[in-house]
């Protein structure tokens, strides 16, 4: 993947979660993906889910809960030799504000098999 793709990839992620557009979103991941998250655990408690159907039914769950998701982008890093994409951006989830780091292992199929999720200190 390129550094124009990734650009690409963040773009879109970024767009779709503002557009609150699930599908979208797991159009990146792998049928296989594992996912890592604070914010899992707090949904459905799990802070790890594995596969796309578990992923899928936890995003789908935080939908319900945040009537604010909006996600800003501060920067994004590509590493190609590893093929990991790492995302900082600030979560607004219903009005709290935190810096988040999200890391997408991406494969040369183009898709995420492995991701986490940093929540950090509110803002």
């Amino acid at each position: 993947m390129s550094l124009k793709n990734a650009e690409d990839f963040v773009d879109h992620w970024i767009n779709s979660w503002n557009a609150r557009d699930v599908e979208a979103v797991l159009s990146h991941y792998h049928d296989d993906i594992r996912f890592f998250s604070p914010i899992a655990g707090q949904i459905v408690n799990k802070p790890y889910l594995s596969g796309k159907s578990a992923l899928a039914g936890y995003w789908s769950e935080a939908m319900k809960k945040f009537d604010v998701l909006r996600f800003e982008l501060d920067e994004f890093t590509w590493t190609p030799e590893r093929g990991l994409l790492a995302m900082y951006y600030i979560a607004n989830l219903n009005g709290d504000r935190k810096m988040v780091c999200e890391s997408q292992w991406i494969e040369v199929d183009g898709l995420v098999h492995k991701a986490a999720a940093y929540y950090g200190s509110p803002l």
